[in-house]
């Protein structure tokens, strides 16, 4: 059956528009079940087919790494959480034979589902959950994806590269005088992941760098109708000061400040 797969795989990697999804088996008979201080870890074993390699479900490694990046949350966030999360990992979808890893977070049950394609992976999913178990839930998208985006970090795109994501999205969803910033929080649900959850991270990095974590959590759970008059009770700054501050720090001027 593997050899099979493995043939399936590396045909499907050569096919135009090819999709493979691995079925994990029935989950109450064959889980297999690693648990941590932190996490009840629920798996199969698996190989990954990376071109050209294959790679195996590590599961110690993948459970280390799971339990640091718990630690740095908490550090990062300076709050208290003991909870156990639960986290069930699925063989990832092959889209044109390349694996794609993907996730989702439960933060009312503490669990998250990840479809894992044999790299390495960071703390978004549980940052959502110790995010709601200590700070409360956001309702905001830009802030609840882009503290996730925060707390994992990763390498930050090219100055020139953040420059025209926000010349697009201005040009693609703006509406009338409506400000970048005004355009995230409008679309931010509509948006896809690939699109929004860097530029939610870009914003909420420059306002935790530039004005402290303390402060943005207690913007984290503002309702969307009241953040503009909480911008100006908690940073002094109205939305519109804010972008301004924000595209300074990227050196950019978007058309409807020029002159």
């Amino acid at each position: 059956m593997q050899f099979i797969l493995k043939i399936i795989l590396i045909s499907c990697f050569l096919l135009p528009g090819c999709t493979v999804s691995i079925d994990p088996g029935d989950e109450e008979d064959s889980w297999l079940v690693k648990n941590t201080e932190h996490f009840n870890f629920y798996y199969n074993e698996y190989e990954v087919f990376i071109m050209p390699s294959w790679y195996y479900l590590d599961i110690d490694q993948i459970a280390e790494k799971q339990e640091q990046g718990y630690r740095e949350i908490l550090e990062d966030l300076d709050v208290d959480y003991e909870g156990v999360i639960n986290f069930y990992i699925y063989p990832p979808e092959y889209v044109e034979g390349r694996p794609v890893q993907s996730g989702y977070a439960d933060p009312t049950f503490e669990t998250v589902y990840l479809r894992y394609h044999g790299r390495p992976f960071g703390k978004h999913e549980i940052s959502h959950i110790i995010s709601e178990q200590t700070l409360g839930r956001a309702s905001i998208r830009l802030l609840n994806e882009g503290l996730a985006e925060t707390l994992e970090y990763y390498q930050p795109a090219s100055l020139e590269v953040i420059q025209d994501t926000f010349t697009w999205t201005i040009d693609t969803y703006s509406q009338g005088n409506e400000s970048y910033i005004q355009v995230l929080l409008r679309k931010g649900d509509n948006m896809s992941t690939r699109v929004f959850y860097p530029q939610a991270g870009w914003f909420v990095r420059f306002l935790v760098g530039t004005y402290g974590m303390e402060l943005f959590k207690q913007l984290y759970t503002v309702d969307l109708s009241d953040i503009e008059s909480r911008l100006v009770s908690l940073y002094d700054r109205t939305i519109t000061e804010i972008e301004d501050e924000y595209f300074a720090f990227y050196r950019y001027t978007p058309e409807y400040n020029k002159h």
